[in-house]
């Protein structure tokens, strides 16, 4: 589904990822990669396999959109040790997808300080060793004259310039006949676009949760992830 945003032309994947035709550029929010692992280390039990799910996920995507540019955009990692954690076999794959192109990991809540401590020991040509990952790690970056961020700003901080969020995983919940269902989904108005969570094993926030009305309002327009789809709601 394409959308025009901050002044351009944006296409709305089903994979739940944001792609940018004039710059070449994908994004993808929230793949909370090593969660299970984490939470395994606390005791819950969960299929060990949602890691792999979510780059093979990424990866088609990289076959379908060849980017130039691929924006994370933060929570990349379950938890600050996420990304040393990181199984080899894991970071020779986003090695590989990262090699020949832009790529900035924006830091997340739960991933900021793994990521900043790993941004100062890789770079555009690779890591240095023991760094998993490539490309530059921000805060925040500006593409097209949109602002990305993986967090709004404290209240009265953010400015006015159309931004581009993940953090809240939104969903969208619809009634079929008798049937209802909750959906990951894009929410957005004029000046914010919320991107769904792209991991495997992600929970959500429906989009009438205070957090989200407060940053959209009581009705931004919505399209929920339906199979290989992307439907306007």
């Amino acid at each position: 589904m394409k959308i025009g945003f901050g002044g351009a032309e944006w296409e709305l994947r089903s994979s739940g990822a944001l792609w940018w035709p004039a710059g070449r550029a994908l994004v993808v929010a929230d793949l909370h990669l090593g969660k299970a692992e984490s939470l395994a280390a606390e005791g819950y039990v969960l299929p060990p396999h949602a890691s792999a799910e979510t780059l093979a996920r990424l990866e088609r995507e990289m076959a379908a959109k060849d980017p130039r540019r691929v924006v994370c955009l933060g929570d990349a990692f379950h938890d600050g040790d996420g990304v040393q954690a990181l199984p080899r076999d894991q970071g020779r794959r986003l090695a590989a997808m990262a090699d020949g192109r832009d790529w900035t990991w924006i830091t997340g809540n739960h991933d900021g300080r793994g990521l900043r401590r790993a941004g100062r020991e890789c770079g555009p040509r690779g890591p240095r060793p023991p760094a998993p990952l490539r490309g530059t790690v921000a805060d925040e970056l500006w593409l097209g004259g949109v602002r990305f961020q993986h967090q709004p700003d404290p209240p009265g901080a953010r400015d006015a310039a159309p931004t581009v969020f993940g953090h809240f995983h939104p969903k969208r919940r619809v009634i079929l006949g008798r049937r209802r269902l909750s959906r990951p989904a894009f929410l957005w108005t004029e000046e914010v676009l919320v991107l769904p969570a792209f991991g495997a094993l992600t929970g959500g926030l429906e989009h009438g949760h205070p957090e989200l009305v407060g940053l959209l309002g009581p009705a931004p327009r919505a399209a929920l992830l339906w199979r290989d789809r992307v439907v306007r709601v």
